[in-house]
């Protein structure tokens, strides 16, 4: 924003002039096409016109024709924790009339959309995240034919909010030692799903302390036998849909303000002995039949968690996405700034970017900006080729052509790429935009540079869907067991071939 009556920067068109290369070519090369900088540039002019209409305080008017009021509808650094969350909960039903009721949107528009959004607002992106990715996902990666045409539409619709229940006080990681149990009544033809312990609390999940209505919860299936086929997942109503109160034997608490993304009202959810009916279990790789509690396995499980090695991969873009805009506000900033000696010769102090001492600390990092951005575009094309998207039939073939077989032969390598690249990316992210901040010395303080709530609202990404250092581990016992295997005279497939 320019103040009144003022013009560009002059050192910033200066060093803009001594350019090697076409900005504009550039900036299509990076976003993909040209028409793709067009898609996002659109985007961008539709926060500026919110921006606009929050200033007059007019109303936001939707696709059905319907009001939104626009006070409070973008991120402020100046919200309290509640009016963060009624941000967010704007936000969402602005963005979730673009995304689904747009009949413009294609599919790369949505991409670009969710892109850009996770940068200019994190809250929205995680809550958006956890409702349509995780609560979906696990339906529409883990149930039925049937499950998914009953929970489809009214999860698309937001006639119910999901989340994904999955962490536990005592359990991140480790999922197979969670404690939350589901034991199934043959009289009642029903789950008994309950926290055992303190230690079995669902813990850190978003939207359950004030918003889902449902959750997708992972528990340890007890059979009338006296076996444990292990974890599974169970979708539970645990608010009323009538009036949202809390559902009988479900108890809820908020885990209050966080480090970042305060507009997500992260929760704890506690069962006691909370009966679900026996198709709330999700049923695509094993049932449990109704008459005898028998159990049946079928297909393979470790398609479960093909969700989860899709969401490290979209992680490397956005790492690539939030370092091109800190550096973007560094460099603008030291091009701007000046300060020292030795004075110029029309009597000017030198800028901040001429500094060597400056230029070792930012150079590397736009050079990483770019290096995470050609990652990306290759980390998109890669996922998705493993075939372990959602669109796969009950006879185990994707969508592009691969068997199951070779999609579990393919999960390893995955793996371990998503892994290793989520570990580096988001690393080299998070201390790079606190590196710009002490760049910009005492006014990268302000929180007005955007990059103090950058540093905060992208940390959660070096530990959620897995410890960074847990990440990079995985990837070193793949690397060390793909060089044990060469050794024997084995032939190597993948990323290591």
């Amino acid at each position: 924003m320019f103040f009144a009556g003022t013009s560009p920067n002059p050192d910033l068109t200066c060093e803009r002039l001594t350019s090697l290369f076409r900005e504009e070519s550039m900036t299509h090369f990076l976003d993909g096409s040209a028409s793709a900088s067009a898609i996002r540039r659109g985007i961008m002019a539709e926060l500026d016109d919110l921006a606009a209409l929050e200033a007059s305080n007019k109303p936001v008017e939707l696709g059905d024709g319907t009001l939104l009021n626009s006070s409070g509808i973008l991120p402020n650094e100046d919200h309290t924790l509640d009016q963060s969350r009624l941000q967010t909960m704007k936000m969402l039903r602005f963005q979730y009339d673009k995304l689904l009721n747009d009949h413009d949107a294609s599919a790369a528009k949505r991409k670009h959309r969710m892109e850009l959004l996770s940068l200019y607002d994190p809250a929205w992106f995680t809550r958006n995240g956890v409702h349509f990715g995780l609560f979906l996902g696990a339906i529409q990666g883990q149930g039925d034919r049937a499950q998914v045409a009953k929970w489809l539409p009214p999860t698309l619709s937001m006639t119910l909010f999901g989340c994904f229940a999955m962490t536990e006080l005592g359990h991140g990681s480790f999922v197979r030692g969670i404690e939350t149990t589901a034991t199934y009544d043959i009289a009642t033809q029903t789950f008994d799903i309950h926290t055992p312990a303190l230690s079995s609390t669902k813990w850190w999940i978003g939207g359950a302390a004030k918003t889902a209505t449902h959750a997708a919860v992972f528990a340890q299936l007890c059979l009338p036998d006296g076996s444990r086929p292990g974890v599974h997942t169970f979708i539970v109503n645990i608010r009323s849909l009538s009036d949202h109160s809390l559902m009988p034997g479900v108890r809820v608490g908020d885990c209050g303000a966080k480090f970042g993304r305060n507009g997500l009202d992260n929760g704890w959810i506690q069962f006691n002995h909370v009966k679900v009916a026996h198709s709330a279990m999700l049923c695509k790789y094993s049932t449990v039949d109704p008459a005898t509690g028998g159990y049946t396995q079928r297909g393979r499980k470790q398609l479960q968690y093909g969700a989860l090695i899709g969401g490290r991969a979209i992680m490397v873009t956005d790492s690539a996405v939030w370092l091109k805009a800190a550096v973007t506000i560094a460099v603008r900033y030291l091009c701007g700034r000046r300060q020292g000696d030795p004075l110029s010769s029309d009597g000017r102090e030198p800028k901040l970017l001429e500094y060597r001492t400056v230029q070792t600390r930012v150079m590397p990092l736009v050079a990483t900006a770019y290096a995470l951005s050609f990652t990306a575009l290759y980390m998109q094309q890669v996922a998705p080729a493993s075939g372990l998207s959602d669109a796969d039939d009950e006879n185990g073939s994707s969508s592009l052509g691969l068997t199951e077989e070779e999609r579990i032969a393919a999960l390893p390598d995955l793996h371990a790429t998503c892994a290793g690249l989520k570990a580096f990316s988001t690393w080299a992210c998070y201390y790079g935009i606190d590196t710009l901040r002490q760049c910009l010395g005492g006014h990268g303080y302000s929180g007005y540079t955007a990059l103090g709530r950058m540093f905060k609202d992208f940390a959660v990404q070096c530990t959620w869907e897995g410890d960074n250092t847990v990440m990079a581990l995985q990837t070193s016992r793949y690397l060390v067991a793909s060089y044990e295997r060469l050794d024997r005279g084995e032939t190597l497939v993948g990323s290591v071939s």
